[in-house]
């Protein structure tokens, strides 16, 4: 009966009806190349004209680095500035998905924890802000036609940054999973065909703190349970050398072939500047140049393009790509500004 029932909201071009319990089918895609625009970039490109056409040259130049063009854009929409673009804005927003459907891109809400730092978000006494963030872009795609709405949910909330983590016994990772169960069956009721999928570093599978969590009654590695979870992981797959790209993501594009995800692990890289952080330089291809990245970045797709569930590379991010050069000193070619 609920399959008849279905079929006949179909037919009438109603949402189909989903039983109690089930997930609406989301609609994987192929996001190579995703980018993360950041609130210092996004708010201009949604609110001004010449900002947009700025970043729509940058995601279709193929020519200056050699590059693959950008397809999928990773959108901030925080507050910022004094101004909520999902609450105040939505008449730019919507225009600002359309320009870029037009152009063939994909785009997604990015959202953190309502808290700042935003990593708050993860801590139970916080969580209702997390969720309102994640409401804020089931509402807007509720007040806009099907052709200004996002496609999906990027989710950057990086817990493991609270000093919590690290506690003996700490319920951090769980209590993580939980909001992200929150997202998703929030998701769920809403009956939008959105993605969600969380940013994750590629040591969920392999770190002490997270190689054995339990959680439902699975003891697994945090990543599996991600990968169970969320339609899509972000992988922060952050090394200069495609062999060590290759070598981290490993774990996570076999499971998401073993459980039937295809198209669901993105592999991110870092191209900013980390100098007077406590990060190495081997995290970021900020040091080596644009030339050397897409060198290794098509040894990463040569490795990985055969997996069904590779679903592409990520760059992090849209202000500092466009900082870098092809080289650093003499001969080195910037990017049009």
């Amino acid at each position: 009966m609920k399959r008849l029932v279905a079929v006949l909201a179909l037919l009438l071009g109603l949402a189909a009806v989903v039983p109690a319990g089930a997930s609406p089918a989301q609609q994987t895609y192929n996001q190579d190349r995703a980018m993360w625009v950041w609130e210092q970039n996004s708010y201009p490109a949604v609110l001004d004209r010449a900002a947009r056409d700025k970043l729509g040259r940058m995601m279709d130049d193929t020519t200056t680095f050699g590059s693959d063009p950008i397809r999928t854009i990773y959108l901030g929409v925080a507050a910022y500035q004094g101004k909520d673009m999902l609450r105040d804005s939505r008449h730019q927003v919507a225009s600002f998905v359309r320009w870029a459907r037009g152009r063939g891109y994909h785009v997604q809400a990015v959202i953190a924890g309502g808290t700042t730092p935003p990593y708050l978000g993860a801590l139970p006494q916080y969580q209702h802000l997390a969720v309102a963030e994640f409401k804020k872009v089931l509402d807007y795609n509720r007040s806009v036609p099907a052709d200004a709405r996002f496609d999906g949910v990027n989710v950057d909330i990086e817990p493991y940054l609270l000093p919590e983590w690290k506690e003996p016994g700490t319920t951090l990772p769980t209590d993580w999973l939980n909001l992200l169960q929150k997202f998703v069956d929030l998701r769920d009721k809403s009956g939008q065909r959105l993605l969600v999928g969380p940013a994750i570093p590629f040591w969920f599978d392999s770190s002490t703190c997270c190689t054995a969590i339990t959680w439902h009654g699975k003891t697994a590695p945090l990543s599996d349970h991600v990968q169970d979870l969320t339609d899509y992981v972000a992988l922060m797959d952050y090394t200069d050398t495609a062999a060590g790209i290759i070598a981290r993501a490993d774990h996570e594009l076999a499971y998401a072939a073993a459980i039937g995800k295809p198209k669901s692990v993105v592999i991110g890289v870092e191209s900013k500047d980390l100098s007077g952080t406590s990060d190495p330089p081997s995290v970021t291809f900020y040091e080596e140049g644009r030339t050397y990245m897409e060198s290794e970045l098509d040894k990463v797709y040569a490795a990985e393009s055969t997996s069904p569930a590779f679903a592409g590379i990520a760059m992090h991010h849209y202000g500092s790509l466009l900082l870098l050069p092809s080289v650093w000193g003499a001969g080195g070619v910037y990017y049009p500004q």
